[in-house]
């Protein structure tokens, strides 16, 4: 007689396998800046703009839930004038298997530990193929705080590669006051990303426990 406990146990263990098969896996590589570098991505600049200091990874609390790894950036116009805002950011190609919605998001921030307040924290952009698909602009920034967002957006993307790009800019040169610009957790998945063969096997792996409890049971 064939324990019908354990068959619903091994059922659930099949579907929960099946179910982490199609999880979405992370397409960016570096996207959390573990490393303690910026490997894995490109760094730019704009025709006038500046990211002020060398782009560093450097231990600070994006989120607010804790200090970890995060991409530094003080971005601006590569001079004093006002004008039209100029700066940097870091980008990096994707390699998507299958077609499908494509989830791209990360965690941003803007500090200025000035004892001047900043008329302009820094604008975030998220693009996809050279297109915005989101931003944020943290506007006016007081001395001596931190303010914090996220760029979240959801794509049709086809089978292929394809560029993630994240783009800080400012109207306003360096000064003594400049916040930095802070980028962590940058994810971009989309549940088609492990083979028909891969699921196929986790599949055959949980049908063959069922298979032997049964000869087990019938000896």
């Amino acid at each position: 007689m064939i324990d019908i406990k354990k068959c619903a146990f091994l059922s659930a263990l099949v579907a929960t396998l099946l179910f982490a098969s199609t999880a979405s896996a992370n397409l960016i590589t570096n996207g959390d800046f573990e490393t303690g570098d910026l490997s894995g991505w490109t760094v730019f600049t704009t025709a006038d703009g500046t990211n002020g200091i060398p782009p560093a990874v450097t231990s600070f609390d994006t989120t607010g839930g804790g200090a970890s790894r995060a991409a530094r950036f003080r971005v601006g116009r590569d001079t004093e004038t006002i004008g039209t805002p100029e700066g940097g950011g870091i980008f990096q190609n994707i390699n998507v298997l299958a077609a499908g919605i494509l989830n791209i998001g990360l965690d941003i921030a803007s500090d200025n530990d000035s004892v001047f307040f900043n008329a302009d924290g820094g604008l975030f952009a998220l693009l996809f193929d050279n297109v915005v698909v989101d931003s944020f602009g943290f506007g006016e920034i007081d001395d001596n705080s931190t303010e914090r967002a996220a760029l979240a957006a959801a794509v049709n993307a086809t089978a292929g590669l394809h560029e993630i790009r994240i783009v800080m800019t400012r109207g306003f040169g360096q000064s003594s006051s400049t916040p930095d610009q802070y980028i962590d957790n940058v994810v971009a998945t989309t549940a088609s990303q492990i083979s028909e063969p891969g699921t196929l096997a986790i599949l055959g792996l949980g049908l063959t426990g069922l298979g032997f409890m049964r000869r087990r049971k019938a000896a």
